[in-house]
């Protein structure tokens, strides 16, 4: 599923714009939200063929796992920046 792919490559060129917690949790609802943009990709996942779906459930769920482990990842570097200029204040 190509858009699958694209989806997870535009996470991950996009994850370098996200400055700050508030905007981070934005960009983790608008792709992994209930309504976000994995879950619009995956309504197609019903109308698929048998042969289909299998592989393609499973790179949803690659998908979903790597957007995860990019968001956590920059939650990381915020939280860190955030308690390193809060120290450097002190």
């Amino acid at each position: 599923m190509k858009e699958l792919e694209d989806l997870a490559l535009e996470c991950g060129e996009r994850r370098g714009q996200v400055c700050s917690l508030k905007d981070l949790e934005e960009f983790r609802v608008e792709f992994l939200g209930r309504k976000g943009r994995l879950a619009q990709a995956m309504l197609v996942l019903p109308g698929m063929s048998a042969e289909d779906k299998p592989a393609a459930g499973r790179k949803a769920n690659e998908v979903k796992t790597a957007l995860t482990e990019l968001i956590g990842e920059r939650e990381r570097e915020l939280a860190a920046a955030e308690a390193g200029a809060g120290l450097s204040r002190l």
